[in-house]
């Protein structure tokens, strides 16, 4: 490959680079442009992302299977082409940045960043893979495989915040549940064992934990449950508030598996009693924060009152059981995380 021709194909990976290294910059807050929400103009965006990704795979293709047979075009003969890539490349992040509208969610726009961050380094690694891999058809198409797959990527992704924030729950549901199972099979796992005496095994004072353990985390599963049931059913994207009220909920249910898997951690013996104390208080303070602030929002209905009723005891049951069972304060763990802190 000629020098310039290398030279112009890595002048458009520090193209990728900067566009990349903006996006991951870039910070979402809740401010709103004024706009009326429209589900066909956030879909109509979308489609216009998804077309962006679809040409730059195009364009990535030829100029890949160009690159990949004897005799290699002139420099002259590919400048249009690598024009053309740059400013497929441009475009694309343009889309993103200015056309998206912040109201159409926080999260939403974090999860198509994100998407495209990844669409970015897949399209550097398909320009690295021409310069390294020049002649080489068969490595050269498998990384452009890895940009149409980077394609059906993007498709999958939820359209609206409503869509998202049902997502959300199930994804969360299904992680809490399965933290759930793990926790009651290493629970019968140890009463199966017969050596039950060393560090590696529970206490008789640590199984005391486990159990109201296991039923907070049941709780932060059936939360999830029935929010994912109660905005399928009665979630809207009419105003910008109701549009709020999902990403808010979407991100704070999106805290109850770090919290939980904190938990679990901690409870794996030798198992430390302020590790365990600072999870719990922080797993009681997020379900406790998401089912009060539930009831502000427009998806909640009055028969729905019940059941957040029934999760808020729950959350109260279980997180007095666990924490009378530690019989350790806050002011001890705050005393101490300050001690490590100066050390």
């Amino acid at each position: 490959m000629e020098s310039d021709m290398k030279s112009a194909i890595q002048q458009i990976r520090v193209l990728v680079e900067e566009k990349k290294k903006l996006l991951l910059d870039k910070s979402f807050g809740e401010e709103d442009n004024g706009e009326v929400f429209s589900r066909e103009a956030s879909l109509k965006i979308i489609e216009f992302l998804n077309l962006g990704i679809q040409k730059l795979s195009h364009t990535l293709t030829k100029m890949t299977i160009l690159l990949s047979e004897r005799p290699l075009p002139k420099m002259k003969e590919m400048i249009p082409l690598f024009n053309e890539l740059s400013q497929e490349i441009g475009q694309f992040y343009e889309i993103f940045t200015t056309v998206y509208p912040i109201h159409f969610g926080v999260q939403l726009k974090q999860m198509y960043k994100l998407a495209c961050v990844d669409a970015l380094e897949v399209i550097d690694e398909v320009l690295k893979e021409t310069i390294n891999n020049v002649y080489n058809k068969e490595k050269l198409l498998k990384a452009n495989g890895c940009v149409w797959e980077t394609c059906n990527k993007l498709k999958s992704l939820p359209r609206d915040m409503l869509q998202l924030c049902v997502w959300k729950c199930q994804t969360e549901y299904d992680t809490l549940v399965d933290a759930e199972e793990e926790l009651k099979s290493e629970i019968n796992e140890h009463q199966e064992s017969d050596f039950n005496f060393d560090d590696s095994s529970w206490s008789d004072e640590d199984l005391k934990l486990l159990t109201p353990a296991s039923g907070l985390i049941k709780t932060a599963h059936s939360a999830c449950k029935k929010i994912k049931q109660c905005t399928a059913r009665s979630g809207k994207l009419d105003t910008v508030a109701q549009i709020k009220d999902l990403d808010s909920t979407c991100r704070a249910v999106s805290t109850l598996s770090p919290g939980v898997d904190d938990l679990v951690t901690s409870l794996y013996p030798p198992l430390v009693k302020k590790q365990v104390f600072v999870a719990v208080q922080s797993l009681l303070s997020a379900l406790e924060s998401i089912l009060s602030n539930l009831l502000a929002t427009h998806f909640i209905q009055t028969e729905d009152n019940k059941w957040i009723d029934f999760l808020q005891k729950a959350v109260q049951h279980n997180g007095s059981k666990l924490l009378d069972s530690l019989a350790y304060n806050a002011q001890d763990v705050a005393s101490e995380m300050n001690e490590m802190s100066i050390s």
